[in-house]
């Protein structure tokens, strides 16, 4: 899989990362003070930062993934941000710091070749035990060609996270 077809099928297919909800814009290829974000959406007035990785997350793309963050934070002086990181394979003990700073991580192992509407996301990686609990008892309740929403699964963020 390259990163550049993942790009074009959840850019095309939004639906797959924001089921049900209201897509008010896409942006491909999002330039910011000479970075490049690769996906940017508008979903019912919330703006959300999509970053691919068509490989298994690796310690140095922890970095990149939190400059982006912060590079539109403070560019967009935006307090409605949220950032999707979409890998292969995402470790748990990578995804809990990510997690912490409210980054959501979700796996997609490869793009179906059909548009049959296979899902496609494999696993949505959750640090937080309670999550993790939540999310089976949600999958279990929701058939394979359907999906669940991010905002479902939103990491606790509490002063002393932050500090």
């Amino acid at each position: 899989m390259r990163e550049r077809d993942l790009q074009d099928y959840l850019y095309n297919n939004p639906e797959i990362l924001f089921p049900g909800k209201n897509i008010q814009e896409k942006t491909k290829e999002y330039y910011i003070k000479g970075k490049r974000i690769d996906l940017l959406f508008v979903i019912d007035g919330r703006r959300y930062i999509v970053e691919l990785k068509a490989i298994p997350l690796e310690r140095e793309h922890i970095g990149q993934v939190v400059e982006y963050y912060g590079l539109m934070k403070e560019y967009l002086n935006e307090t409605n941000l949220k950032m999707i990181l979409v890998a292969q394979s995402i470790p748990r003990w990578r995804s809990i710091f990510l997690e912490e700073l409210g980054i959501q991580c979700v796996e997609i192992n490869d793009i179906p070749e059909s548009s049959s509407g296979e899902y496609i996301i494999t696993k949505k990686v959750i640090a937080n035990p309670k999550q993790l609990d939540k999310l089976n008892e949600y999958e279990q309740s929701i058939g394979p060609n359907e999906g669940f929403v991010n905002d479902d699964f939103e990491p606790v963020i509490t002063s002393r996270k932050l500090a």
